[in-house]
């Protein structure tokens, strides 16, 4: 299913709605486009080949580090 047709068939059930509920999906459509995008996993495993085993192994001391400095 293409990104437009999804469009039209978003349409075609907004259109079946009375004014209200129209708005309704409107502010819901707002608070969505309004969240941060985010990353896919498969575009990261790009990335996979390119940390070397000492920055993992650094990376990883630096979060355990600072996660002991973090009270509850």
């Amino acid at each position: 299913m293409t990104a437009q047709d999804v469009t039209a068939q978003i349409v075609e059930e907004v259109n079946e709605l009375p004014l209200e509920q129209r708005q309704q999906v409107l502010a819901v459509a707002r608070l969505l486009a309004a969240q941060p995008k985010g990353v896919t996993g498969s575009s990261l495993l790009n990335l996979a080949d390119t940390i070397s085993p000492a920055q993992l192994l650094e990376m990883q001391t630096a979060i355990e580090e600072g996660c002991e400095h973090d009270a509850l």
